[in-house]
């Protein structure tokens, strides 16, 4: 009976905890819905505007946290019986804010405060131009002002009320992904944008990643490491059970592409869709050029239709925006510059110590990192013998093609040069998977890993 006692007291104290520790978790992480609630307030004050927000501040959506970061939220969201995911952006340039702070750090000029309807319109090109005009080169600042007055103009009408001119500004100086996604959308790279209300935005969702393409098992390595890493003190329920869940699902589907047949061409068609996007991405811009500072499959889904979509636009940056977010944080050495928010192992800054703020250091083209990572994954230049044992040729070309991808990818060029290198790559590749089909009769068909 004693034992009995003792074990009952044990899990009450386990119970207890857990519970506690889930509250504190998620107060820590999951910090939308106190974001939601400071929207309503300015959506209720005239300072905010958006499709959304008559959902969310009726609280007719049902909100699930899948926020890994407490930096960025992310929540899977049900309204009218669809799907949908929202997102917010704390700071590029901090690794977390705290909730007295937001006001703060995403502030709008005092003529937003002091304008009328009859001038809101004019005001918000204006700072668009600026704060845009900080990320993109001139021809990309033109494209996103258009295109962002049309989405926050609700009733068409051409003239900004104060509250939508707010909004887009707001949105355009604090939600990086949100533009990326806009530029994006007319070239069906992104996902859908669904609605805004403020600067939290919602997006379709991507049921299939391109972890899940892949099916390697260097994919469930990552989110092992990911599990270790998260658990911390701020973080450790939400954060844990999230990634175990993941984790779980992860060895579900390695030993599923380990015992069922999988189509090479599925890879294929995954690893040349990620190599369109990153060309695509450099034919946007004459003198710009895109860095990827997150790199992982995870980053790329794949819809209904079969077209590769960038689901974290976040990670991929321009020249300009990347040199804009190092810029604006102050250094005396080169561990001041590294932005937690972004990978180290991609994009890292160095201190200028005569303008005393960071500097934009890494070489990392997304053409490199899709053929560093990405190609070899879906080509599986090393298991291609398994399907083509006498093409000795096209196995050396494809390693070859891989290897001077690399290496092309890190020199020195212009914008122009650079698309051209990626249209090059692109062509390169394509015409190397049709090699394959039409030369291995097995290689088209199912195929284990």
């Amino acid at each position: 009976m004693d034992g009995f006692r003792r074990c009952w007291t044990g899990l009450s104290l386990v119970t207890i905890f857990l519970v506690f520790a889930y509250y504190f978790a998620i107060s820590n992480v999951c910090r939308l819905e106190k974001i939601i609630e400071d929207e309503c307030e300015r959506y209720r004050r005239g300072k905010a505007a958006g499709p959304l927000c008559e959902t969310l501040c009726t609280r007719s959506a049902d909100l699930y946290c899948l926020t890994a970061r407490p930096e960025k939220q992310v929540y899977r969201a049900r309204v009218n019986g669809s799907d949908i995911v929202l997102k917010y952006q704390y700071v590029i340039q901090e690794s977390i804010v705290e909730d007295e702070d937001i006001e703060a750090h995403h502030a709008v000029p005092e003529d937003f405060e002091t304008t009328d309807s009859n001038n809101a319109t004019d005001v918000a090109i204006r700072h668009l131009r600026t704060v845009i005009g900080a990320k993109f080169d001139c021809d990309v600042t033109d494209i996103l002002t258009s295109k962002l007055l049309a989405i926050v103009d609700e009733n068409g009408d051409g003239r900004l009320s104060v509250a939508e001119a707010t909004t887009a500004y707001r949105l355009a100086a604090y939600q990086y992904e949100f533009l990326v996604v806009v530029l994006l959308a007319d070239e069906e790279l992104s996902v859908p944008l669904r609605g805004h209300c403020g600067e939290i935005y919602s997006l379709d969702v991507v049921e299939i990643s391109g972890k899940e393409i892949v099916g390697e098992i260097s994919a469930l390595m990552d989110e092992l490491k990911h599990f270790f890493l998260v658990l911390n003190w701020r973080s450790f329920v939400i954060q844990s059970w999230a990634t175990l869940a993941q984790v779980l699902k992860m060895f579900r589907q390695y030993v599923q592409f380990r015992l069922v047949p999988v189509d090479w061409k599925e890879r294929i068609d995954y690893g040349l869709g990620v190599l369109n996007l990153a060309d695509r991405l450099a034919a946007l811009s004459t003198t710009d050029r895109f860095y990827v500072c997150d790199m992982h499959d995870g980053n790329f889904g794949r819809d209904g239709a079969g077209r590769v979509r960038l689901l974290d636009a976040d990670s991929f940056f321009s020249r300009s925006a990347v040199d804009d977010f190092y810029s604006q944080r102050p250094c005396q050495d080169d561990s001041d510059c590294e932005l937690i928010v972004l990978d180290r192992d991609n994009c890292h800054g160095a201190c200028n110590r005569t303008r005393g703020t960071c500097s934009f250091a890494s070489t990392t083209t997304l053409l490199y990192a899709v053929c560093l990572h990405v190609l070899p994954r879906t080509f599986r230049a090393e298991n291609t013998h398994e399907y083509c044992p006498a093409d000795l040729t096209l196995r050396t070309r494809l390693y070859d093609a891989l290897t001077w991808c690399m290496t092309d990818a890190l020199l020195e060029m212009n914008a122009v040069q650079y698309r051209e290198l990626t249209l090059h790559y692109r062509n390169l590749f394509a015409r190397l998977a049709s090699d394959f089909l039409s030369s291995c009769p097995g290689i088209g068909a199912s195929s284990t890993i």
